[in-house]
């Protein structure tokens, strides 16, 4: 095990979720988008890695709503940036879970008929 796995105060699961993303924080780029979308790479429950053609920064606060309809699960959290990576075509950023709340997606809260 490494030490950086050693640090991790939770298990990380490999799981691939669309998640929304909405910039709670400005960003020093002006052409950054405020609002985008990503998809998860691992999640814990303290935090996530999420990826994205968007740069985000170390320190930025960002709104995550991640929702997996098929399964029935959906977070809704806000949470810090704590590490941004490039990658070929992309960025992974590692991101701590600061406020975490669940809902159902919203195909349960529509009127079924």
């Amino acid at each position: 095990m490494s030490e950086r796995e050693e640090r991790r105060r939770h298990e990380r699961y490999a799981v691939s979720y669309p998640v929304s993303v909405k910039r709670l924080t400005r960003n020093p780029d002006a052409a950054a988008r405020e609002e985008f979308s990503a998809r998860t790479v691992d999640l814990s429950v303290g935090g996530a890695r999420l990826e994205t053609k968007e740069l985000v920064h170390r320190g930025e606060e960002i709104r995550l709503v991640i929702e997996d309809q098929r399964t029935d699960f959906g977070l809704d959290c806000t949470a810090k940036v704590r590490w941004s990576n490039k990658m070929t075509g992309c960025y992974h950023i590692g991101v701590e879970f600061v406020k975490v709340g669940r809902f159902k997606p919203s195909r349960e809260e529509a009127p079924q008929g």
